[in-house]
C-alpha cells in the first residue's frame, strides 16, 4: 500500500490528500481495500496517470462530481482506489460537507510513510476523539438532506465498527427519516446488504426501527408490529422476526458447538459470495421477512390465532420488495423461495421417521438455498425455546435440521446421488423418443437411488421399464 501511495505522490501535479474511511480504518488498526483520495484539481487526470502506471484502467463513479476509480490487485483480493475532487473550499471545506466525523479526517500524501503521520492528521470536527470514544456523529444536520442515504450508513457504520451513535445525531435521523425515500434502490441495498453481514444486525436494526427507518424502507413491515401482540409481545410479529435475527446471529457464532463434525465446510458456504455479499447477509434478510405474510393471513379459530398460508402470501410479498430493491432475477428468486419454504423444515421435525428419500427430495426442490435455509429456519426455531432446551440439543426441529445438514455435508450420495444412467440410456433401453417421460422416470430413478433402492445400472433400468404403463 505505501508503494502504491508514494508512486500517487510523485504522479500528482496538484495537491492531494489520504481522506475518509482509509484513514478511519488506519486509526483502528482494521485491514481495508479501499483508499480515498482527494484532488485539488483534475482528479480524473491523477487517476489516469495512476491506472496507466499500474497497467488497469479508470471508470467513473460520479462523473458529476470528479469521483473515478481505479481497481488493483491485492493481498486483500482488490483493492480500490478512488481518486475525489475537492467538493469544498479547500481541504478543510471538502471535510466540513462529509457524512460524518470519523470520516471527516485528511492526510497529505507526503505525511503517510513518516513515523508520526498521525500528528500531521487534518481533523476540523473532532474525528480522532469520537473514533477513541467509540461514537458516531454526523458533521451537519443539512448533511442528512444532501444525501438520504447517510442516514442508513450511519447505522451501517454503527454495525461495522460497534460505535454509539451520538444523541444530536440519532435525533436529526429521526427528524429527516422519511427523507430516505429519495436514496436510489442500489444505495439502499448495498448499505442495507453490509450492515447485514456484521455480527451486529440484530440490535443495529431494532434500533434504525425505534428511528422510524424500518418502516421507510420496508412499509410492509408496519402491518406486522400490529400482529400476534397476545402471542409476540409489544411490537408483535416484527418484534419476533428481529429476535430470529439476533438468534441467527448467535446460531452463527455456535456452529463449532451446534455442529461439530461438520461446521468448518458449513461455515464456508455460510461466507460463500451472493452478489458481492456473505451468504449469510442474505439469510438474514430471509429472517426479517420470513413471517411477512402473517398479517394478511391472521384468523382466529377456537380462540387461537393461525396463519395459515402465510408463507405462500410471505413469498409473493418478498418478490416485489426484491425487485424494489433491485435484486438480480437469482437473488430474487432465492430470497422468495426461501420465504415460501421457511416452514418446510419444521414440518419434516414433526414426521415420525426422516427417511434419505424425504431428506433428497428437500434438497432436489430448495436446489442451492436448501442449506441456507436450514440455518434460517433453526434461527426462528430457537427462538421459541429457552436456553435449558437450545443447550441440550435434543428438540426434535434440531436433530431435523442437524440430520439434513449432516447428509448434505456427509453423505452427498443421498443428497446428490451419482448418475448410473443417462435419458440416451433409457431410450434406447426402452425404445422411447425423447419426452417430458424420460425426464420423470430418471428423477425416480435418482429418488430411489437415495433411498438406497437402487444401486446398480441394471436396477436402475428396470425400474424404470416398471413404471412405465403395460
Amino acid at each position: 500500500m505505501n508503494v502504491f501511495i508514494r508512486q500517487i505522490e510523485d504522479l500528482s501535479k496538484e495537491k492531494a490528500w489520504l481522506v475518509g474511511g482509509f484513514l478511519r480504518d488506519a486509526l483502528l488498526g482494521r485491514p481495508t481495500s479501499d483508499v480515498d483520495i482527494a484532488v485539488e484539481g483534475d482528479a480524473k487526470a491523477l487517476a489516469v496517470r495512476f491506472a496507466r502506471a499500474n497497467g488497469s484502467s479508470v471508470f467513473a463513479l460520479d462523473a458529476e462530481r470528479g469521483t473515478y476509480r481505479v481497481v488493483l490487485p491485492s493481498s486483500q483480493g482488490k483493492t480500490d482506489f478512488d481518486f475525489s475532487k475537492l467538493q469544498g473550499a479547500g481541504i478543510v471545506g471538502d471535510l466540513l460537507r462529509r457524512d460524518f466525523s470519523i470520516n471527516a479526517l485528511a492526510l497529505p500524501l507526503s505525511s503517510w510513510a513518516t513515523p508520526a503521520w498521525r500528528d500531521a492528521l487534518i481533523d476540523p470536527t473532532g474525528g480522532v476523539a469520537d473514533l477513541n470514544a467509540r461514537v458516531i456523529r454526523r458533521v451537519s444536520p443539512k448533511g442528512f438532506r444532501e444525501d438520504p442515504l447517510r442516514l442508513l450508513r450511519a447505522y451501517r457504520f454503527s454495525a461495522e465498527l460497534g460505535f454509539d451513535l451520538t444523541k444530536d445525531t440519532t435525533k436529526d435521523i429521526r427528524a429527516f427519516h422519511r427523507l430516505l425515500r429519495q436514496s436510489a434502490p442500489e444505495r439502499v441495498r448495498e448499505e442495507l446488504l453490509l450492515l447485514l453481514a456484521t455480527s451486529r444486525a440484530a440490535k443495529t436494526l431494532t434500533e434504525m426501527d425505534r428511528a422510524g427507518l424500518l418502516s421507510v424502507l420496508f412499509p410492509e413491515l408496519e402491518p406486522m408490529r400490529k400482529t400476534g401482540k397476545a402471542y409476540y409481545g409489544a411490537g408483535g410479529v416484527l418484534t419476533h422476526s428481529l429476535a430470529a435475527i439476533g438468534s441467527l446471529e448467535k446460531l452463527l457464532e455456535e456452529l463449532p458447538q451446534q455442529f461439530p463434525s461438520f461446521h468448518r465446510a458449513l461455515g464456508k458456504h455460510l461466507q460463500e459470495s451472493v452478489g458481492g455479499h456473505p451468504r449469510w447477509a442474505h439469510l438474514k434478510l430471509v429472517e426479517l421477512f420470513h413471517d411477512i405474510g402473517k398479517p394478511a393471513t391472521a384468523k382466529k379459530e377456537g380462540g387461537k390465532l393461525h396463519f395459515y398460508g402465510h408463507d405462500a402470501v410471505g413469498a409473493r410479498l418478498v418478490a416485489k420488495i426484491a425487485a424494489r430493491l433491485r435484486l438480480s432475477s437469482q437473488e430474487s428468486k432465492s430470497l422468495s423461495r426461501q420465504v415460501g419454504a421457511h416452514m418446510r423444515p419444521g414440518n419434516l421435525g414433526h414426521t415420525p421417521v426422516l427417511t434419505d428419500r424425504a431428506i433428497y427430495r428437500f434438497y432436489r426442490d430448495l436446489e442451492g438455498d436448501a442449506v441456507g435455509l436450514l440455518i434460517v429456519a433453526l434461527g426462528d426455531h430457537f427462538t421459541y425455546l429457552s436456553p435449558r432446551v437450545r443447550r441440550s440439543r435434543k428438540d426434535p426441529v434440531f436433530l431435523t435440521i442437524r440430520k439434513l445438514l449432516s447428509h448434505f455435508f456427509l453423505k452427498p450420495e443421498v443428497v446428490e446421488p451419482p448418475k448410473i444412467v443417462d435419458g440416451n440410456d433409457l431410450m434406447k433401453f426402452l425404445k422411447l423418443k425423447p419426452s417430458p417421460e424420460v425426464g420423470k422416470l430418471l428423477s425416480a430413478i435418482r429418488e430411489s437411488q437415495a433411498a438406497g433402492e437402487v444401486k446398480t445400472k441394471k436396477e436402475a433400468l428396470a425400474l424404470a421399464k416398471s413404471l412405465l404403463p403395460c
